[in-house]
């Protein structure tokens, strides 16, 4: 049989006998590229595993045995922000926290603007539970660093961290009461409690929190206000583990306010079924010297003209604040985020299920309101958010500890080594030609090579027979 039959339609330059023998060294899965600098590594440094095994491995950040070491080096060279940083590291796998924050704030004083002494730092925050300083460093990194290579992973952390300090927050500030008590509220700053649904119809019951969210975005509108985030009010009524009925109570607005530091609480109530919705707000004053507001902001409609009502509650609790708004604002206010019911139900019942804790959940109702409404931005912000906090919890500190170490220039550590080893191989493989470039003319004399040019590497393999 002709030589170019045996071989297939490739004729000469392709030999099955070739392939298996080659292919059985290095794992018959191996790419092609990946063969041949498997074949190269082996032969040139003796070190790499097989295909499976990935080779070279990145080694681990600074454990606390290398503390003396680290210390050493840090004294004898106390300017050396990058010491500190690989010092910092290893005081934290120790859990020596204290020390990690102390010697990377010394290095951030020496270059404010290092991106790893930063994200570092924001890391050793978040884990002593330190969360407004891990919160102020992460949106630190985020804002000096717009192309950084961790961006992904501070603002997940991010959105943890934030969340977490809003709710030691509210924890102090009940821990303060009697102190805030005499404390007087902040001017122009309001509150928006979650509605409370007490009509027929409990599929409308996540209307109430859509509602409080919508509400909090309108008086947002107008900067002469200062609006407390939602989650934040959610979060106190939370911890202060109110029945719906004492969430309307007066009273309990005034005491909310106060801890809140608040000049006005709105708390309202929905009723009725989707024949009549009623819609009721009061504007509560918190503190003595503050004077009534009157009686409570009323809409009644069908469910279908929620927005209506709701814009119109908008605007009396502006009159009740005594704002006059300007033309811009008044638009901003009347915009609204979607029109599909459908929808708001589903963004409420994402609000229940987030502010409960249940991010998985919460986030699988923000995609259904996507999904309703691709033009709901609020729901689409919320899935994100969600997916971030979801994110963040399964991923350990010790990993984005590792990152931020492994991208640090040091001399004479493993990274270096590393790294000049894997670096080192480059331009051997440059010089090693893929399949495509081998030259059948030896096989056909019954000669094997590796490559077109036997001036690089001239691998022979006899077949069996020897040349015949």
């Amino acid at each position: 049989m002709p030589r170019s039959d045996r071989f297939g339609r490739y004729g000469a330059a392709y030999s099955p006998y070739r392939r298996e023998t080659t292919m059985a060294a290095t794992g018959s899965r191996c790419s092609a590229r990946r063969s041949r600098l498997l074949v190269l590594l082996v032969l040139t440094a003796g070190s790499v595993g097989g295909c499976a095994s990935g080779g070279l491995q990145a080694p681990a950040p600074p454990g606390p045995e290398q503390i003396p070491a680290l210390e050493r080096s840090a004294a004898a060279n106390p300017t050396d922000v990058d010491a500190r940083v690989r010092l910092g590291a290893a005081y934290r796998a120790a859990g020596r926290l204290d020390d990690a924050e102390r010697v990377l704030e010394a290095a951030l004083k020496l270059n404010p603007s290092s991106e790893q002494t930063i994200s570092l730092l924001g890391l050793v925050y978040d884990q002593a539970g330190a969360d407004s300083s891990a919160v102020a460093m992460y949106r630190r990194y985020l804002s000096e660093n717009p192309r950084g290579s961790l961006r992904t992973e501070i603002s997940r952390r991010l959105e943890l961290a934030r969340r977490r300090a809003l709710q030691a927050s509210v924890t102090a500030a009940l821990a303060r009461e009697s102190e805030l008590a005499s404390t007087p509220p902040q001017p122009q700053t309001v509150g928006v409690f979650p509605f409370t649904y007490q009509g027929t119809d409990q599929r409308l019951r996540p209307l109430g929190r859509a509602l409080a969210e919508m509400l909090t975005t309108d008086l947002a509108q107008v900067s002469r206000l200062h609006v407390l985030e939602r989650l934040r009010v959610q979060l106190l009524l939370n911890e202060m583990a109110l029945t719906d009925q004492q969430r309307v109570d007066p009273a309990t607005a005034a005491r909310s306010g106060r801890l809140l530091g608040a000049a006005h609480v709105v708390q309202g109530v929905l009723g009725g079924n989707q024949a009549e919705l009623v819609m009721e707000a009061a504007v509560v004053p918190v503190g003595d010297s503050v004077p009534s507001l009157g009686q409570p902001v009323e809409e009644r409609d069908p469910v279908q003209r929620f927005w209506d009502m709701e814009n119109q509650m908008a605007l009396g609790i502006f009159r009740k604040l005594g704002i006059e708004l300007t033309p811009a604002e008044r638009e901003a206010v009347l915009h609204r985020p979607t029109e599909n019911l459908n929808a708001l139900l589903a963004f409420g019942l994402g609000l229940e299920a987030e502010d409960a804790g249940r991010f998985t959940e919460a986030e699988s109702h923000f995609a259904d309101a996507v999904r309703l409404d691709p033009t709901f931005s609020a729901a689409g912000v919320k899935v994100q958010q969600t997916q971030s906090l979801i994110a963040a919890q399964g991923t350990s500190l010790g990993s984005l500890v590792a990152s931020v170490v492994a991208s640090v220039p040091s001399a004479n550590t493993d990274y270096d080594q590393w790294l000049s080893r894997l670096r080192s191989f480059g331009p051997i493989e440059e010089l090693l030609p893929g399949l495509l470039a081998r030259d059948p003319v030896p096989e056909l004399l019954g000669r094997e090579v590796l490559g077109a040019s036997p001036s690089v590497v001239d691998i022979v393999i006899s077949r069996p027979g020897g040349d015949q």
